[in-house]
């Protein structure tokens, strides 16, 4: 019956893709909260090539959906492409390494893995500015988040009834709060967003309900206990405010945000889950003794991950890399100690070299430094949602990519955060199309000299027949 109805999803996913744009970008955001593998189960699809997962199969409808709804906007294509340049070449670039990678097949799936955020973020570029769907949109993510949520608390609450608990402690020595079939860092990244949003919505309209959801999504976050998350979340926090702070607020801003991280990275919760002897940590030791700081850091075995990485690599051209998809060849021929690299930088600079990190990460600081631009421009009362929260959600994700497997997250976080940016950049650019409420109206000029005109006319009769 699950694979009846995943089927059924995948298929109408699709289907909206090619014929509703709109209803398409919604289920999209909605389903991110939606646990794929209880309907699937252990279910292997399109066994030719090589097995896959339920996850990964909604990531290619995902990307099926927006080649399909792209195809919509042909006439239009390379007027999208122009907006965010940076992205183009990338891909570009990424679909070109696959001539030189280790296994073709690993090399596509990382691929749909890279471009399913991009797609979803040029299928929303070409859309009318309509607030109404900005609306709907949020309650998509919100409804999304709920439902993630209410799944987590039921397998949590009855002890692994739905799925396995995580293996992974969390806050309060309870189990890390999660979807099922789920990790907690992928969970927490949904809800941060959705938390993001929330408080941004609830600075636009002062509204008890954006706050209370906020409140919720935020004791999510906490109650998953990712260390990148929670850092995230206060970096996106501090970024919203940040960048639409006059000067004089600026620096207390970024003290509170100091505060408030010095009172998590000490509480005793955080310094079990970072330190391997919390008692014997000295943070002053940070900067007098960084080696033997660095040596009470549990990074839960990355750095020997990475150093083992960069052993294996060394062969491989620094500037191109080894080719899209070859750390996963590298994983799954065994000869890593994990079945991740838990870093999204490191993997493109391995797997891309330094041309495909300069292209990475600068299509996103660009991005984001145009929506910051744009957005200090405008007055508070005029600053979207959407555009708010872009201005956190970029380097929220971007402090993901350093130690976790954000592009692994694609079709519950990266498309999300990159709509919400297509989002602010439509709205961009239905204010730049309205006229200023100083300017003159067209064929105003002409009326008044008409009138001014007349006027003359009328004083030089009123003076000859005095």
């Amino acid at each position: 019956m699950g694979n009846v109805l995943f089927g059924a999803l995948a298929f109408a996913t699709i289907a909206f893709g090619m014929a509703n744009r709109r209803a398409f970008i919604l289920l999209v955001v909605f389903v991110a909260g939606v646990p794929i593998t209880l309907m699937t189960g252990s279910s292997s699809y399109f066994a030719a090539l090589g097995g896959m997962a339920g996850v990964a199969v909604w990531l290619f409808v995902i990307v099926v959906g927006c080649a399909a709804a792209l195809l919509g906007s042909f006439g239009r294509l390379h007027v999208v492409l122009a907006r965010a340049p940076w992205l183009l070449l990338f891909l570009l670039f990424a679909a070109v390494s696959l001539s030189w990678t280790f296994n073709l097949l690993d090399g596509v799936r990382m691929l749909v893995k890279l471009a399913a955020p991009i797609l979803f973020f040029w299928v929303i570029l070409p859309m009318r500015h309509d607030a109404k769907f900005a609306r709907r949109l949020e309650s998509a993510l919100y409804a999304g988040c709920l439902v993630a949520i209410a799944f987590a608390t039921v397998n949590t609450v009855t002890h692994g009834a739905l799925a396995p608990l995580p293996m992974k402690g969390g806050f309060a020595h309870l189990p890390a709060f999660a979807t099922p079939y789920s990790s907690p860092a992928n969970f927490s990244f949904l809800v941060m967003v959705g938390a993001l949003a929330a408080y941004c919505r609830f600075l636009e309209g002062r509204k008890t309900l954006h706050l209370v959801l906020f409140g919720v999504f935020m004791m999510a976050v906490v109650l998953a206990w990712v260390r990148i998350s929670l850092a995230g979340t206060l970096v996106g926090l501090a970024a919203v405010h940040l960048v639409r702070a006059r000067p004089a607020a600026t620096l207390a801003i970024a003290a509170l945000a100091l505060v408030v991280v010095a009172a998590v990275v000490t509480s005793d919760a955080f310094m079990e889950r970072m330190f391997f002897v919390p008692e014997k940590v000295k943070w002053s030791e940070a900067l007098t003794n960084p080696g033997k700081f660095m040596s009470y850091v549990n990074t839960s075995g990355r750095t020997t991950l990475w150093a083992s990485a960069v052993r294996a690599f060394a062969d491989q051209p620094a500037s191109v890399g080894a080719g899209v998809g070859a750390v996963d060849t590298w994983i799954n021929g065994g000869n890593a100690i994990a079945t991740e690299l838990h870093s999204e930088v490191f993997r493109v600079r391995l797997e891309l070299g330094w041309a495909g990190l300069f292209l990475f990460l600068g299509g996103i600081v660009a991005l984001w430094w145009k929506l910051v631009r744009h957005l200090r421009t405008l007055p508070r009362s005029e600053q979207s949602v959407a555009l708010r929260a872009s201005c956190g959600l970029f380097p929220a994700y971007l402090l993901t990519l350093l130690t976790d497997n954000t592009i692994n997250y694609a079709a519950g976080f990266g498309v999300i955060v990159y709509g919400f940016a297509a989002l602010a950049l439509v709205e961009m650019s239905a204010r730049a199309k309205v006229p200023a409420a100083t300017s003159t109206p067209p064929g105003a000029f002409e009326s008044r000299f008409v009138h001014g005109a007349a006027a003359i006319a009328d004083r030089r009769r009123v003076v000859t027949s005095a």
